[in-house]
């Protein structure tokens, strides 16, 4: 785990271009590996798995309930009973 938003973004971007880089690559194995004749089927046959992955995981945010988050205790800034979410930010 990261301890700054920052670090997290960076890795997020890494992973990113990361995926950039590879997909491409994988289509151009594919059509490399497959004689001429066939290659139209396997480039087909990606790209339906590529659209079946996409429906999978937009599936999958649409039936995922939102979590529940607690609500805000209204207590005056300073208070002893005042609960920081966040450590050292007020």
């Amino acid at each position: 785990m990261t301890k700054t938003l920052a670090r997290t973004h960076l890795g997020w971007v890494l992973q990113g271009l990361g995926g950039a880089i590879v997909l491409p690559l994988s289509l151009t194995i594919l059509t490399t590996a497959f004689p001429a004749e066939r290659r139209g089927m396997i480039v087909g046959i990606y790209g339906g798995l590529a659209g079946f992955a996409l429906l999978a995981a937009l599936s999958a945010l649409a039936i995922t309930p939102p979590k529940e988050r607690p609500a805000p205790q209204a207590t005056l800034p300073g208070s002893p009973a005042r609960r920081e979410d966040i450590p050292r930010v007020a």
